[in-house]
């Protein structure tokens, strides 16, 4: 027999031995360690309730997680809403495709009012405008937009 199949041989009798029993896997962590998973499992809880559905406009998940249930009508309009250009209505392109000049978004729709022919972001429900969580732009404190698309900061430039 080979030094090698000797080897081998020896090898399949100790597979079993040396594994780490359950009871030890399973024994309960040092206090240091228990620290750090409730830790660890704060900031993941806070983590998710940062998170704002869309659809519901509540914390705590996203929107491809939400359970609440959608009416008939609100998928066929959902459905009619993605792919087109906001701006000219075309299957064809997206916006940022779209030859079309101004700024105007006649085919978007609102998901705070419902209403068509503008953002979210620019919404005259939304107090928060750009902002969900608040704030405003450092530059000028306006929340119509952000502090490199300031007009006040392009001036100076």
């Amino acid at each position: 027999m080979t030094r090698f199949a000797k080897h081998k041989k020896q090898k399949k009798k100790s597979i079993g031995e040396d594994a780490t029993p359950w009871e030890k896997l399973k024994e309960p962590l040092n206090e240091k360690e228990q620290r750090k998973e409730e830790k660890r499992l704060e900031k993941k809880r806070k983590r998710q309730l940062k998170k704002i559905c869309f659809r519901c406009r509540t914390p705590g998940h996203s929107m491809n997680e939400c359970t609440t249930e959608i009416s008939n009508e609100e998928k066929k309009k959902s459905e009619i809403k993605t792919g087109i250009c906001y701006k000219c209505g075309s299957t064809e392109h997206r916006v940022q495709q779209c030859t079309m000049k101004g700024d105007s978004f006649v085919y978007a729709t609102c998901f705070i009012c419902g209403k068509q022919g503008h953002w979210s972001r620019l919404c005259p429900d939304n107090p928060n405008g750009l902002y969900p969580n608040g704030g405003c732009c450092n530059e000028c404190g306006s929340i119509k937009h952000f502090k490199r698309d300031c007009p006040t900061l392009l001036k100076k430039q």
